[in-house]
């Protein structure tokens, strides 16, 4: 099993299309985040190796995040490729030198990080 596939049999059953639709009320995101957050709570541990794990909606709108400040934040998929690139169905990565809105605030743990875009499609 990749880990693609281990993401989405964790995360399939606890949302629903319309989380990734408009518009992104501060209910709906904290709905989202209350269901979510338990599940991927393994991530935020010291240790995990995870620093971030963020769910974008197609038009690059932050519905997840597991810090709660950054949803509802909208990040333009034009000025971050690997973003597009899974926005558009493909998996995306680069070695990030810290410099995206979403991933603010990791400079001070380390100088450059591993980002990982991943498709995740519900219903077809």
């Amino acid at each position: 099993m990749r880990a693609r596939d281990q993401v989405e049999l964790l995360v399939r059953d606890h949302v629903t299309a319309a989380g990734f639709e408009p518009p992104y009320t501060h209910a709906k995101l904290d709905d989202l985040g209350a269901r979510l957050n338990p599940l991927l709570a393994r991530a935020r541990q010291k240790g995990s190796g995870v620093l971030r794990v963020n769910l974008f909606a197609r038009d690059g709108t932050i519905v997840y995040s597991l810090v709660a400040s950054l949803r509802g934040l909208a990040v333009s998929p034009a000025l971050d490729a690997p973003l597009a690139q899974a926005l558009a169905g493909s998996v995306g990565a680069e070695v990030s030198a810290l410099v995206s809105t979403e991933i603010a605030g990791l400079k001070q743990s380390s100088e450059s990080i591993l980002e990982a875009y991943v498709p995740f499609r519900l219903n077809g």
